[in-house]
């Protein structure tokens, strides 16, 4: 997890803007913990959330999320390069591999943000 975190700390490229009020955002290295809450663990206990570990495992963390509805964009820790999964918040089942790598999914927002946000 330590090694992600650098990820998170060293990423130049925090927010994607798709439209009005929808972006996706990566978590800042100092809200982490945090952004697990509702996901890894309950806020008001504390408690360990079993359904983030039995769909994906323990190495999964959420690093960011879609701003309009709270999807969580979440990485595998446990895996060379840490591959980015995308899930809706509502539908835990729904749990899809987006990218390979955190590298290539910083890639590809840079590369979508070039083409939607041109001024």
């Amino acid at each position: 997890m330590k090694n992600l975190l650098k990820k998170l700390k060293d990423n130049d490229f925090r927010v994607l803007k798709i439209v009005e009020n929808e972006e996706i955002e990566f978590v800042d290295e100092n809200d982490f913990e945090e952004a697990q809450y509702g996901f890894r663990f309950n806020p008001q206990t504390n408690e360990a959330i079993k359904d983030l570990n039995e769909i994906a495992g323990e190495n999964f963390y959420v690093i960011g999320f879609e701003t309009n509805l709270g999807d969580p964009i979440i990485a595998d820790a446990g895996s060379e390069g840490f591959p980015i999964y995308f899930m809706m918040h509502d539908y835990w089942e729904d749990f899809e591999k987006v990218a390979n790598s955190f590298d290539e999914f910083v890639a590809n927002l840079k590369s979508i943000d070039r083409i939607i946000n041109i001024e």
